[in-house]
């Protein structure tokens, strides 16, 4: 689809106009020239030249130059994927138009801004504004704006999968803009019918459509509406079964947005071609091209991170898809690592949409790593089949309009004319191609591309004893396992289950969970059965006793230590540990053998707040009392802190001087709002959960969060996001590992699996260990006795009378799988 933007400018020279010494003329002409320089890619010089046409109406004080100026600028960054630069000139365009009571413009710039929300995903707030500025042309008598608001609502409807609406709408303004001559209108309407009629699988219509408007749109010299218009004519034949037509067409789509710099445009006919190829069985084709399609849409966020939480947000969601086919190709190809490369970067995404954090850690990934062959084929690529593309524009522009590098190309490429190629389809056939395919093929068996991450990874977990890192992605169709060893080749096992059907499990066993009064180990058995079951075989030839785990999506919200195989808990046999991209690196780090803790309690802290418009009361905490007293037994020299004493000021004083640092509080962390995410004070002050980065804790080797709530997600599941938001924020400002709890916990609950855990800790075991041993603790009834319900979440002797006996009491889940362990084990 195809949005319409304001304001379009004439040709002018400015020449002319400093000859007239006319500066409206000059401006419009400056304009006029920077939009040419853009069409021929030289973007530095359009830039320029539209910040001077805005400096110039500025200073001689011309509303209309400084709006035309400001839309312009604002069309060229959007053009550019830069969608923050154009949000910000756009929105100062209205603003100037709001206050001059200059309502055309103020249409145009409402109809630009509601661009900027609909290449981002955001939907209902694009309706918005062009609802808007639909209502301003009507107002006024504008034909034409109702008719650039109406192409603009319509591609909403596009996005939203109203397709039926949408073409009404697409109709109806293809009668207006022809009645008014309007030919760019014209153009961009029969683009977006067409791709309603490709949504609709009307093939015959698709392509019918998007041919109307590629001549028209050649007629007019509009290359960016040709481009469109190309793509759609790539699909629909690549759907039709036409592949050789598919390609053409997807290659002069990819020529014109990158001659235009259209990231987004380029992005998108790249997946597409990786689509192709995939069709056509040649998947390392496919991946090459997807790889180009995900690193395009790496640079453009990076670009973009001024955007509201709320913008990045949508805009990971929108693109999400492309990660995910990537990675389900190259496991399909068993090229694990570069899938969990992959993997890492979706995540990445997550946690900075979720945090605003421009980079989530200095060793995250920030893009896609190639093979040597790959590198070979896109060499191959651009000198000879998009060499074949510049000889073709050079050629057709006036020799004398050329400038000096220009005309030197031009002579390069015209003596190599024989051995560039005309079409895609002889680039796929080209023998140095199909040699650097075949090269690919044998390289990616051994997995030998350096990515750096995953390499400290294995590292990291030869360091730790009889350990193994388990990675599930889910996708649509199925659920994706990889398990990696620390010295030998990572193992995929893919499942057979949707994410639909996958993510019902989650939301039962997550109820189950949250309240003790079921029987647990039917839900548990059934996800075992897809998660684990598979990977048995291999975690038995490994002498795995330790798990590595980085859960996708959903997954974040049930602990792995939960689920059952028939026989046993996991927890039973294995010790358990999260990670966050955060922790690549150090989780196999050892802690220091001197302990000093800081041990805090709100034990008398009723406390109420609105979180999402929700309101939430929390209780006294009685047993956090005993919780600290008993933990401060088992370290000497502990530093204790309860209630009034547990303020934010002391407490934020004393961070840094200790290594072990537990707080037995409240704590909400909500999936969609790190702002409303907090953690109470005794004091009754709080620390949201963006706040904790700037925490000094980088001397502490554990971090618990002893709370309520802690990492819990909303009702229905999210992403989990919240779960590595709080791991991330806790290993940034600086701790090793953190222990946090995925449910609201009960107090008592809370104090005897702490108790435990720190026995077991005190006693030299790791902390994965520690947990692990207080968790088999409880379920073989031996960690201590429930006492009684004083907040609501320990179930009564009644209400358990049909539990079987090994969930009664402390053994259930509820009680001993909540709290889980995020970053270093050890």
């Amino acid at each position: 689809m195809l949005t319409h933007s304001c304001p379009d400018s004439d040709e002018r020279a400015i020449e002319i106009a400093n000859e007239l010494r006319d500066p409206v003329i000059w401006i419009s002409a400056t304009i006029n020239s920077a939009t040419a320089h853009l069409s021929q890619g030289d973007y530095d010089i359009a830039l320029d030249l539209y910040q001077a046409s805005l400096n110039f109406s500025k200073e001689i004080n011309n509303p209309s130059g400084t709006l035309l100026a400001l839309g312009n600028i604002g069309n060229f960054h959007l053009l550019r994927a830069s969608y923050a630069d154009a949000l910000d000139y756009y929105q100062e365009s209205l603003k100037l138009a709001r206050s001059l009571n200059i309502r055309v413009s103020e249409g145009q710039a409402l109809n630009n801004i509601g661009n900027v929300y609909l290449t981002q995903g955001s939907f209902p707030e694009a309706l918005n504004y062009y609802q808007q500025s639909l209502i301003l042309s009507e107002e006024l008598g504008l034909p034409t704006g109702e008719i650039l608001s109406r192409i603009n609502i319509g591609n909403v409807y596009m996005a939203q999968k109203n397709f039926p609406e949408a073409l009404s709408v697409f109709q109806k303004n293809l009668r207006d803009v022809r009645e008014l001559g309007d030919r760019t209108g014209e153009s961009i309407t029969l683009v977006n019918i067409a791709a309603v009629y490709l949504e609709q699988e009307n093939y015959d219509q698709a392509i019918a459509y998007s041919q109307l408007s590629l001549e028209l749109s050649r007629t007019i010299g509009n290359r960016a509406i040709e481009a469109t218009a190309l793509n759609g004519l790539g699909t629909a034949y690549r759907e039709t079964g036409n592949n050789v037509q598919a390609l053409d067409y997807y290659q002069q789509g990819l020529s014109i947005a990158r001659e235009l710099g259209d990231r987004a445009g380029e992005a998108e006919i790249l997946a597409n071609l990786g689509d192709l190829f995939e069709q056509q069985d040649q998947p390392e084709l496919a991946i090459v091209f997807f790889k180009q399609s995900v690193n395009t849409h790496e640079d453009i966020r990076n670009t973009n991170q001024a955007l509201s939480q709320e913008l990045k947000d949508s805009y990971t969601s929108s693109i999400e898809e492309r990660y995910r086919r990537l990675a389900g190709l190259l496991l399909e190809e068993n090229r694990l690592l570069e899938a969990q490369q992959v993997l890492d970067l979706l995540r990445t995404q997550e946690i900075e949409a979720y945090l605003q954090s421009v980079r989530s850690s200095e060793t995250a990934p920030t893009e896609l790593e190639y093979w040597q062959p790959e590198e070979q084929v896109l060499e191959l690529y651009s000198e000879v089949l998009l060499a074949k593309d510049d000889l073709i524009y050079l050629r057709g522009k006036d020799f004398d309009a050329l400038t000096a590098d220009e005309r030197i190309r031009l002579q390069e490429l015209a003596a190599r004319e024989e051995e560039l190629l005309d079409s895609f389809n002889e680039f796929i056939e080209h023998p140095d191609v199909a040699a650097a395919i075949k090269k690919l093929r044998t390289e990616t068996d051994g997995q030998n591309i350096e990515v750096s991450s995953l390499r400290t990874l294995q590292n990291n977990i030869a360091n730790l004893p009889e350990a193994v890192l388990i990675y599930p992605l889910i996708f649509e169709d199925r659920l994706e396992l990889f398990l990696i060893p620390p010295d030998a080749p990572p193992i995929r096992r893919p499942i057979d289950v949707s994410s639909a059907e996958l993510n019902a499990a989650i939301l039962e066993y997550r109820n189950i969970l949250r309240s003790p009064r079921q029987d647990a180990k039917p839900a548990a058995q059934k996800l075992y059965n897809w998660l684990i079951a598979d990977l048995e075989q291999d975690l038995e030839q490994l002498g795995a006793k330790s798990i590595i785990y980085s859960p996708d999506g959903a997954l974040r919200y049930i602990p792995l230590a939960a689920l059952h195989d028939g026989d046993r808990w996991l927890a039973e046999r294995f010790a358990i540990s999260h990670i966050t991209n955060q922790s690549t690196s150090d989780f196999d780090t050892k802690p220091s053998s001197e302990r000093r803790l800081l041990a805090a309690a709100c034990a008398n802290c009723s406390f109420s707040r609105t979180i999402n418009d929700e309101p939430h009361s929390f209780q006294n905490l009685p047993f956090a009392r005993a919780e600290v007293n008993n933990i401060s037994e088992q370290i000497p020299d502990a530093d204790i802190l309860i209630d009034a004493d547990f303020s934010e000021a002391e407490t934020k004083l004393r961070l840094g001087s200790y290594n072990l640092i537990h707080l037995a509080t409240h704590g909400a962390f909500v999936s969609d709002s790190p702002d409303d995410s907090f953690l109470v004070f005794g004091d009754g002050e709080i620390a949201t959960l963006r706040e904790i980065q700037n925490w000094d804790l980088r001397n502490a080797d554990l971090v618990v969060l002893s709370a309520c709530e802690t990492g819990l997600g909303g009702r229905d599941l999210g992403s989990g996001i919240e779960v590595l938001g709080l791991g991330y924020q806790i290993q940034q400002a600086g701790a090793k590992a953190a222990i946090a709890s995925l449910w609201q916990v009960n107090d008592n609950g809370t104090q005897i699996l702490m108790d435990n855990f720190y026995d077991a800790f005190t006693s030299g075991m790791p902390k994965a260990a520690a947990v692990q041993q207080a968790q088999v603790n409880l379920i073989n009834g031996e960690g201590g006795t429930l006492q009684q319900d004083l907040r609501g979440g320990l179930a009564s002797a009644s209400s358990q009378v049909n539990l079987p006996e090994d969930q009664k009491g402390a053994r259930h889940p509820h009680y001993w799988a909540p709290f889980i362990l995020i970053g270093n084990g050890l």
